[in-house]
Protein backbone atom coordinates (compact mmCIF):
# COMPACT_ATOMS: atom_id res chain seq x y z
CA UNK A 1 0.00 0.00 0.00
CA UNK A 2 1.26 3.11 -0.88
CA UNK A 3 1.84 6.54 1.44
CA UNK A 4 0.59 8.72 -0.63
CA UNK A 5 -0.87 11.97 1.31
CA UNK A 6 -4.14 11.37 -0.86
CA UNK A 7 -4.48 7.97 0.71
CA UNK A 8 -4.29 9.34 4.19
CA UNK A 9 -6.33 12.23 3.69
CA UNK A 10 -8.82 9.66 2.74
CA UNK A 11 -8.29 6.99 5.66
CA UNK A 12 -8.96 10.13 7.84
CA UNK A 13 -11.62 11.53 6.71
CA UNK A 14 -12.91 7.72 6.96
CA UNK A 15 -12.04 8.32 10.41
CA UNK A 16 -14.63 11.26 11.06
CA UNK A 17 -17.30 10.01 9.03
CA UNK A 18 -16.74 6.90 11.45
CA UNK A 19 -17.64 8.94 14.53
CA UNK A 20 -20.48 10.87 13.06
CA UNK A 21 -21.99 7.11 12.77
CA UNK A 22 -20.90 6.43 16.39
CA UNK A 23 -22.70 9.89 17.96
CA UNK A 24 -25.54 9.01 15.32
CA UNK A 25 -26.01 5.61 17.56
CA UNK A 26 -26.09 7.83 20.63
CA UNK A 27 -28.57 9.83 19.53
CA UNK A 28 -30.51 6.93 19.78
CA UNK A 29 -29.55 6.48 23.36
CA UNK A 30 -30.78 10.60 23.93
CA UNK A 31 -33.81 9.78 24.19
CA UNK A 32 -33.43 7.09 27.17
CA UNK A 33 -30.18 9.16 29.17
CA UNK A 34 -30.29 12.70 28.36
CA UNK A 35 -26.62 13.22 29.68
CA UNK A 36 -25.53 10.90 26.69
CA UNK A 37 -25.99 13.54 24.72
CA UNK A 38 -22.34 15.49 25.78
CA UNK A 39 -21.36 12.36 24.48
CA UNK A 40 -23.09 13.51 20.99
CA UNK A 41 -21.53 16.99 20.99
CA UNK A 42 -18.19 15.96 22.04
CA UNK A 43 -17.61 13.24 19.08
CA UNK A 44 -19.43 15.84 16.67
CA UNK A 45 -16.77 18.33 17.41
CA UNK A 46 -14.00 16.38 17.11
CA UNK A 47 -15.16 14.51 13.86
CA UNK A 48 -15.63 18.10 12.59
CA UNK A 49 -12.29 19.09 13.88
CA UNK A 50 -10.47 15.77 12.65
CA UNK A 51 -11.90 16.62 9.34
CA UNK A 52 -10.91 20.19 8.85
CA UNK A 53 -7.30 20.10 10.36
CA UNK A 54 -6.18 16.62 10.26
CA UNK A 55 -4.81 17.06 13.78
CA UNK A 56 -2.49 14.65 16.00
CA UNK A 57 -3.30 16.96 19.32
CA UNK A 58 -7.29 16.41 18.18
CA UNK A 59 -6.64 12.48 17.55
CA UNK A 60 -5.05 12.28 21.21
CA UNK A 61 -8.17 14.56 22.18
CA UNK A 62 -10.22 11.37 20.58
CA UNK A 63 -8.93 8.42 21.84
CA UNK A 64 -8.44 10.32 25.83
CA UNK A 65 -12.23 10.84 25.29
CA UNK A 66 -13.12 7.37 24.51
CA UNK A 67 -11.36 5.85 27.76
CA UNK A 68 -12.62 8.12 29.74
CA UNK A 69 -15.95 7.29 28.43
CA UNK A 70 -15.25 3.72 28.76
CA UNK A 71 -13.92 4.13 32.35
CA UNK A 72 -17.13 5.76 33.22
CA UNK A 73 -19.32 3.29 31.40
CA UNK A 74 -17.56 0.59 33.58
CA UNK A 75 -20.11 0.75 36.32
CA UNK A 76 -22.83 -0.75 34.48
CA UNK A 77 -21.11 -2.09 31.32
CA UNK A 78 -24.69 -4.07 29.85
CA UNK A 79 -26.52 -0.46 29.95
CA UNK A 80 -28.49 -0.93 26.37
CA UNK A 81 -27.96 -4.39 26.08
CA UNK A 82 -24.15 -4.06 26.06
CA UNK A 83 -24.65 -1.46 23.34
CA UNK A 84 -22.66 1.78 24.94
CA UNK A 85 -20.15 -0.35 25.79
CA UNK A 86 -19.26 -1.43 21.65
CA UNK A 87 -20.14 1.86 20.65
CA UNK A 88 -16.94 2.93 23.30
CA UNK A 89 -14.92 0.32 22.53
CA UNK A 90 -15.73 1.44 18.43
CA UNK A 91 -14.79 5.11 19.59
CA UNK A 92 -11.78 4.17 21.55
CA UNK A 93 -10.66 2.24 18.25
CA UNK A 94 -11.64 5.22 15.94
CA UNK A 95 -9.45 7.12 17.94
CA UNK A 96 -6.16 4.50 17.99
CA UNK A 97 -6.46 5.10 14.29
CA UNK A 98 -7.29 8.34 13.91
CA UNK A 99 -3.84 8.86 15.82
CA UNK A 100 -2.04 6.74 13.85
CA UNK A 101 -3.09 8.14 10.14
CA UNK A 102 -2.31 11.94 11.51
CA UNK A 103 1.37 10.87 12.77
CA UNK A 104 1.59 9.31 9.11
CA UNK A 105 0.00 12.31 7.46
CA UNK A 106 2.46 14.59 9.70
CA UNK A 107 5.21 12.56 8.53
CA UNK A 108 4.40 12.25 5.48
CA UNK A 109 3.96 16.01 4.69
CA UNK A 110 7.22 16.83 6.42
CA UNK A 111 9.13 14.20 4.30
CA UNK A 112 7.42 15.97 1.13
CA UNK A 113 8.89 19.29 2.37
CA UNK A 114 12.58 18.38 2.85
CA UNK A 115 12.59 15.98 -0.65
Amino acid sequence: MSDSSNEIQNSIKSIAANLVVIAAFNVGFVFFNFTLFIDVLILLVLAFCLFKWKSRVVSILILASGLLALYYQMDSPFDAGGWRIALIAWWVLSGIVSLYHTVRFQKSDASAVHT
